[in-house]
Order: C-alpha cells, then sequence, then structure tokens
C-alpha cells in the first residue's frame, strides 16, 4: 500500500514505525499532535488521499485494533474536507442519544476492564451513576464481542450534533467511567482523547495528565 502510495517515502515510514514502536505508547497521539500542523497544511485533494490511504493500511490485515481506531478518528476529525466547519446542532440532551451514549460508556468500560483489572459492569455503572439523565442500568452494557468500530462511528457523528453545552456532560460521564487513576491507563486515555477528536470538544485534565506524567508506562 504505501509502495503505490508513495514509493519514495515507503522506506522513510518503515524506519519510523520501528523508531516509534519503541517509544511509551504515551508519546504517539502526542507526536501525531506535532505533526498535524504540517499535515493540515496540504491542499484538500492531498488530505483527502492521504486519509484513503490511512485506510488503506489499516484494511490490510482485515482487522481493526484499539490503536487503529483511536488513530483514525483523530486523523479523520482534523483533516477531513469537514474540519473546523460547525456542525448542526440536532440534539439538546443526552437522552435523546440514549443508545449512541451507552455504546460508548461500552466501550470506555471495557477498555477501562482491560487495562486495569477492572470489572466491565462496574466501569460502567460509575458512568451510569454520573449521568442519572441517561437512565442507564447494567443491561445497558453491550457485550465487547458485540461492539464495532463502524458503530462507535455512528454513534460519535450523532454524539458530535449535541448541543455544546451537553458535550462537555458526554465526556465526564466517560471519564466517571474510566476511573480515579492517576495518570489514567495509556489505552482509556488515548480512547477518551479520540472520542474528544471526535465531538470536538477540550481533552479533559484527568486525560491530560496521562501525556504529562513524569512515568510514561510503555
Amino acid at each position: 500500500v504505501l509502495q503505490t502510495a508513495g514509493a519514495q517515502q515507503s522506506a522513510l515510514a518503515g524506519y519510523l514505525a520501528a523508531s516509534i514502536a519503541r517509544l511509551p505508547k504515551s508519546a504517539r497521539l502526542p507526536l501525531l499532535d506535532l505533526a498535524m500542523p504540517a499535515l493540515r497544511q496540504l491542499p484538500e485533494p492531498a488530505r483527502v488521499a492521504f486519509l484513503a490511504t490511512v485506510e488503506k493500511v489499516i484494511a490490510a490485515d482485515r482487522r481493526v485494533t484499539l490503536a487503529e481506531f483511536v488513530l483514525q478518528t483523530v486523523l479523520t476529525r482534523r483533516l477531513n474536507a469537514r474540519a473546523g466547519r460547525a456542525t448542526p446542532i440536532k440534539f439538546a440532551h443526552l437522552a435523546a442519544i440514549r443508545r449512541d451514549c451507552a455504546l460508548l460508556l461500552s466501550l470506555v468500560a471495557h477498555v477501562a476492564a482491560s487495562a486495569s483489572a477492572q470489572m466491565p459492569k462496574d466501569a460502567f455503572l460509575r458512568g451510569a451513576a454520573y449521568c442519572p439523565e441517561l437512565g442507564l442500568t447494567a443491561a445497558g452494557l453491550t457485550d465487547a464481542a458485540a461492539i464495532g468500530f463502524g458503530q462507535v462511528r455512528v454513534a460519535l457523528e450523532r454524539a458530535n450534533q449535541l448541543a455544546p453545552l451537553v458535550k462537555p456532560v458526554l465526556i465526564k460521564t466517560l471519564v466517571a467511567v474510566a476511573g480515579e487513576a492517576s495518570p489514567l491507563p495509556v489505552d482509556i486515555a488515548d480512547v477518551l482523547r479520540a472520542i474528544c477528536a471526535a465531538l470536538e470538544a477540550p481533552i479533559p485534565p484527568a486525560v491530560a495528565a496521562t501525556y504529562t506524567a513524569c512515568r510514561w508506562d510503555r
């Protein structure tokens, strides 16, 4: 895929991939942030071609990892043709997209469970308790095997149509699901960071602290 997209850069991409693989996981999204200003200077056709290449590379092994989903979500939100444009408001309350919220809480709950040895149900119910408006119970938790990234993208698109003052409530609810570890495990912070990018919402301090902590977890 890389040879087709840019033969002169494919060798450099392999070298950079090997170099990045030796870095702590918490350094990867900050590196992307450093590259973003240059990527945004690309003409729109070049950005479209770049995103298409990213999608082909991710699809090459016919599976999507959580890290790939996070990366693609951030890149798409910041570089696609709609980047920087106002999103029409369609939903004034979280309850209007209750099912989408439950899916996002479920995703974060399962990532939290795998990263910090807690039960997904307990993590999910923390979020439910934080936001009673959603009226969620343990029955609202989606099994990990039933969560598809395509579904998550649709949920994020709908969540991005929330009123601006409602989005922070959803983000805080998801942070409640993640737990009170300080700093948060990198996998949880990455997912929350991708969700913030998709919703065009500021990154909460608890998430930002993961990338500025003195001790970086690999």
